[in-house]
């Protein structure tokens, strides 16, 4: 209920809640997620619920925050259904990047629920640190940890690390597992 310094207001926001009709709503979802964090940025895959027009213009694209760096929109082209893939060049830098999408209409006119997504961008490595310490002097290496600075993708697949130097000779990585969180088991062969 109002009270009657509020009736204006509270009105206005009755209004604008009956106008809304949530089934003519024009979703939008991302690929990669809003919010994923990016080391970089090549493309990201806008999906609307509904066709749509203005995604073929270059300039309805912006990017703002301080992840952009150098980036820039450089193309924007059907990925299928109501999709579209927007590519992007140049470098990022460490920070939050928005894309905000403007003039995007169905036929009836409708805009998306949405119009501005944000990622976080991480250009910096981690660091790792490792059980026996790196330049260790060792009779034998059946595993070795690995401990990373933040969350890292992949640690987990031993197809990604590799061995090289006088030393090597015949052992191999066999398998790498998860210890969870940032840490991860190596384990060698031969």
């Amino acid at each position: 209920m109002c009270g009657i310094a509020a009736v204006g207001a509270c009105r206005k926001n009755q209004i604008e809640q009956s106008d809304i009709d949530a089934s003519n709503l024009v979703a939008v979802t991302t690929n990669p997620p809003e919010g994923s964090y990016l080391g970089q940025l090549t493309s990201v895959v806008f999906s609307f619920s509904q066709p749509v027009t203005g995604m073929d213009t270059l300039a309805n694209i912006q990017l703002s925050g301080s992840g952009v760096g150098t980036s820039n929109v450089t193309g924007v082209y059907a990925a299928g259904g109501n999709a579209y893939t927007v590519s992007f060049s140049g470098a990022v830098t460490s920070g939050g990047l928005q894309i905000k999408l403007s003039n995007i209409r169905t036929s009836e006119n409708q805009s998306p629920s949405r119009d501005t997504f944000f990622y976080n961008i991480d250009t910096t490595n981690p660091l790792v640190s490792s059980v026996p310490a790196i330049g260790s002097l060792i009779q034998s290496l059946p595993s070795i940890d690995l401990t990373y600075s933040k969350a890292v993708t992949g640690a987990n697949i031993a197809a990604n690390y590799s061995l090289s130097g006088a030393g090597v000779g015949s052992l191999t990585v066999s398998s790498a597992q998860s210890l969870g969180g940032n840490r991860y088991r190596i384990f060698f062969s031969g």
